[in-house]
């Protein structure tokens, strides 16, 4: 087995990876999003994520469809109102 070191001062960048296109189901802002190599699995067997939105802020979860790989997202209700959050820290 041959081990490396790798220098903590390289980012790694994608090469291989397909970007898929995502748009926010409220603001329908536009933003890439990777796949992960050991990803979430639902309880219902599907490949899940959850983020948020980088324009409105809006949180959003999706899953992968097995049959076709199509990424379907949708709001998770009640939105994160990160101005609420940021209000209480002060």
């Amino acid at each position: 087995m041959v081990r490396s070191q790798v220098d903590p001062s390289h980012r790694v960048e994608r090469t291989c990876e397909i970007a898929l296109l995502v748009k926010c189901p409220k603001c329908e802002a536009s933003s890439k999003f990777f796949r992960t190599a050991f990803p979430h699995i639902d309880t219902c067997g599907f490949e899940s994520y959850s983020f948020q939105c980088e324009c409105c802020g809006s949180a959003i979860a999706g899953i992968i469809n097995p049959l076709d790989d199509e990424f379907l997202v949708s709001l998770l209700e009640p939105t994160i109102d990160m101005g609420a959050i940021r209000a209480e820290g002060s």
